[in-house]
Formats: structure tokens, C-alpha cells, sequence
């Protein structure tokens, strides 16, 4: 069996799309093979399109959504000088700016807070004061009888 013929077979989407920036452009309706919508995205972006809100079906009917609240992209830019990346060859997930040749990713896909703690939240600071205070003290009273012994 080759590794083509155990992987399932990715689902085909319908997506409604327009390029990149132009507003006044009405949107049509595409198809893509893809994994997920996020890869449908990715793939659609790299070809210069954006993707309607909630306009993802899959081929067997299954309405979709797209995941977060709302959100824009942006004309995909170098970070460094400013030159449109679009139409250049991908590399491991990022892409070579032919200008100053400055390698970044293409996708950063930063979570929302899902529920967990944030490292940098007051109270975790607090109690790590705290922590440190109390195992300060705790050193203290265990070696101040042991110094005075000595002397």
C-alpha cells in the first residue's frame, strides 16, 4: 500500500472569494481541495484572493464557519521593507522577500485565550512573590539555629 492510498482523501470546499484589497470586486464562488478551511484559506490567500466571512461549504453539504470573531486580511506584505509577497515560492511555510531577502513566515496562527493562565497575569506574579518570600523564610529559620550553633 503507498502512503497515498492510506491517507483519506481531502474534502472539496466551496468558498466565495475576490482579490486581495479590491472591495468594489463582487465576490464568486470556488472550489479547493483542502484538509480544513484554515489550509482552504492559506491556499486561497497565496493565490492573491480573500475569503468571505462564513461563505465556506463543504461538497457534501456541511455548512463551515470559519473560526474567531471577525477578521481582515491584509495584502501580504514583507514585514521588513514592505514588498508585496504574493505570487512568491513557498519554502517550509515561509517565503523569501525578493527585495531585501528577508525570510518570514507566512502563517502565525496565534490562539485566543482559551481558558488557561496566563503567564503574564498580575496574580501569577503575586503569587510568585509570595513563593519566593516564603522560601526565603523558610531558608532563614532552618540556617539561623544552624549558625548560631556554630558560633
Amino acid at each position: 500500500m503507498t502512503s497515498q492510498e492510506t491517507q483519506p482523501e481531502k474534502p472539496v470546499w466551496e468558498v466565495k472569494v475576490r482579490p486581495i484589497g479590491e472591495t468594489h470586486t463582487p465576490w464568486k464562488t470556488m472550489t479547493i481541495r483542502a484538509s480544513s478551511i484554515i489550509q482552504a484559506e492559506a491556499i486561497m490567500r497565496r493565490r492573491g484572493f480573500e475569503m468571505a466571512k462564513d461563505s465556506a461549504l463543504r461538497s457534501d453539504g456541511k455548512p463551515t464557519h470559519l473560526p474567531g470573531k471577525t477578521y481582515t486580511l491584509k495584502p501580504l506584505v514583507c514585514s521588513k521593507c514592505g514588498y508585496s509577497l504574493q505570487g512568491l515560492t513557498l519554502d517550509r511555510a515561509s517565503v523569501t522577500c525578493t527585495e531585501c531577502t528577508h525570510t518570514q513566515p507566512i502563517i502565525t496562527y496565534v490562539p485566543e485565550n482559551t481558558g488557561m493562565i496566563d503567564r503574564n497575569h498580575p496574580v501569577i506574579g503575586l503569587f510568585a512573590i509570595i513563593g519566593i518570600i516564603a522560601t526565603i523564610l523558610f531558608l532563614l529559620l532552618i540556617s539561623l539555629p544552624i549558625l548560631f550553633a556554630l558560633l
